[in-house]
């Protein structure tokens, strides 16, 4: 009698399994297979759940690659300046580990040409191979070529439940903002949201241990996630820029004794790839004129998106960077800390406290 019982629950756990990863398989809800059917792409997802279905099924020529500083760059604006069919790849909260990950599914494409890069100092301190929540609790398995563990996705009950929140989102008419590619992954805070003043006084902007942020740290992980794969795909041409951050997180990175290093590493990336034919390398982040209009930001970091233009623009223009330019943003940027005073220019723009 028990084993028949047994028996009996075992077959209906294997059918109930055997449902369970045709209905996932089918449904797909981060594109790992197919772009979907059912309704259009949502891009409203876990971005590193997302972002390998997207880069391995459609169709582009340039990626946008970076953390959230890219976010707010809008591919159509991409197209119309530069003509790039572009689709972006962005990760909030990324490392440069695990921006090397999904840029290493891109290249995969033999159609890619342009890889617009936002190089975020915040992304490349610390291991060269790290990964913000664990290594274990990142997707590696919607990253590589082995369908046997697809199983991690497949036989996952979290897999079913989104695409069930997808099919209710997109039916029930809510968040269709993010249904359309070109709203994909961008920020929705609204301006009058903003809370600059707040994040600075918390002086928590991108706070970590001592020694996180290092010259050593960010000189190994660029060698291993930003300028091997330059090195690696010389077919494809790289534009980097820096992301412009306010003057309020340069005080920031200043208060919190790494300002030097933060400098350093402009200087490490400068000098890392001025010798190779296909990258260019462009520094919004060292205009002060740009970095001091606090109504252009969401947070001290976060840019709005007016400044996207500025460093389209400077692409379109090849307004490149040379490394004797990098030093002297590095002398601007030094000496806009000893000038301006931070709660100063927070009340000349009315920001509150």
């Amino acid at each position: 009698m028990f084993y028949l019982w047994v028996k009996k629950f075992t077959l209906i756990f294997l059918f109930f399994c055997l449902v369970l990863v045709g209905t996932n398989f089918i449904l797909d809800p981060y594109i790992h297979y197919r772009i979907p059917s059912l309704h259009p792409p949502y891009f409203g997802s876990d971005q590193r759940h997302l972002n390998p279905g997207l880069a391995k099924n459609f169709s582009y020529d340039s990626v946008i690659i970076g953390t959230s500083m890219t976010e707010q760059i809008h591919i159509f604006d991409i197209e119309k300046m530069l003509g790039w069919k572009t689709l972006k790849l962005s990760i909030s909260g990324a490392t440069a580990h695990e921006q090397l990950q999904i840029l290493s599914k891109a290249l995969e494409k033999p159609s890619l040409k342009n890889v617009l890069w936002g190089v975020d100092v915040y992304s490349f301190g610390g291991e060269a191979e790290s990964y913000r929540n664990g290594k274990e609790n990142f997707p590696h398995y919607l990253y590589d070529s082995n369908f046997l563990n697809d199983f991690h996705y497949l036989l996952n009950i979290e897999t079913l439940l989104d695409e069930i929140n997808i099919i209710k989102k997109y039916y029930l008419k809510k968040d269709h903002f993010y249904f359309a590619i070109e709203n994909s992954f961008l920020p929705r805070e609204a301006p009058k949201n903003r809370n600059l003043a707040k994040h600075f006084l918390d002086n928590t902007i991108g706070a970590r241990p001592r020694g996180f942020f290092s010259t050593s740290h960010f000189q190994e992980s660029l060698e291993k996630n930003l300028f091997l794969p330059i090195k690696s795909n010389p077919s494809v041409h790289f534009h980097i820029f820096f992301p412009p951050y306010s003057i309020l997180a340069w005080h920031t990175i200043n208060n919190q004794g790494w300002l030097l290093e933060a400098l350093q590493f402009r200087l490490l990336v400068a000098n890392g790839i001025q010798n190779l034919p296909n990258v260019s390398l462009y520094d919004p982040q060292s205009d002060i004129q740009l970095i001091t209009q606090l109504d252009h930001y969401v947070d001290p970091t976060h840019h709005l998106p007016i400044y996207n233009d500025i460093i389209l623009r400077m692409i379109k223009d090849h307004q490149n960077t040379t490394l004797k330019e990098i030093k002297e943003g590095n002398e601007r940027l030094h000496n806009a800390l000893k000038t301006i005073d931070p709660l100063n220019l927070i009340k000349e723009h009315g920001l509150d406290f």
